[in-house]
């Protein structure tokens, strides 16, 4: 069984801050906070925004924007 590495809170923060684009770093922070795929970011449209339901395995993950 493999387990990916987890980054620590120093690696996560060095992470926020090496962005500078205002639209990637809230991306990022959207991503990160809702446990989402990058494909499930990349995807995100203002639709989705307050409820995403992840298809495949049927469970809903509510995005807060405050």
């Amino acid at each position: 069984m493999y387990f990916s590495n987890v980054l620590s809170p120093k690696e996560v923060l060095a992470l926020f801050d090496a962005v500078q684009n205002f639209k990637h770093k809230t991306m990022l922070f959207m991503g990160y906070a809702a446990g989402l795929h990058a494909s499930e970011v990349v995807n995100l449209r203002i639709i989705d925004f307050g409820h995403k339901v992840n298809k495949k395995t049927s469970y809903d993950a509510i995005l807060r924007l405050s």
